[in-house]
């Protein structure tokens, strides 16, 4: 018999894994970069503005001591 998994991970989680040992990594403890704006886009059917911006944040495992860099993806909304 399979087991579905009930856990969901929301999008917008701070609570990534190792991408070399899979250890747990919260990246509020990290170091984050100033965010870029990649993009405005303007909705079709609102008045509203899209704005999507890039994180990027310099981790650090604490177990296998490997740097890396994680990059989020995250929209927000202006509206006139």
């Amino acid at each position: 018999m399979l087991k579905e998994s009930t856990e969901e991970k929301p999008l917008n989680s701070l609570n990534i894994e190792c991408k070399f040992c899979n250890s747990p990594i919260d990246l509020r403890e990290m170091r984050k970069l100033p965010k870029k704006l990649i993009i405005e886009k303007h909705g079709l059917c609102w008045t509203g503005l899209e704005r999507i911006f890039l994180n990027i944040f310099k981790v650090q495992c604490q177990s296998c001591k490997k740097k890396y860099s994680h990059k989020i993806f995250k929209s927000e909304f202006l509206y006139k």
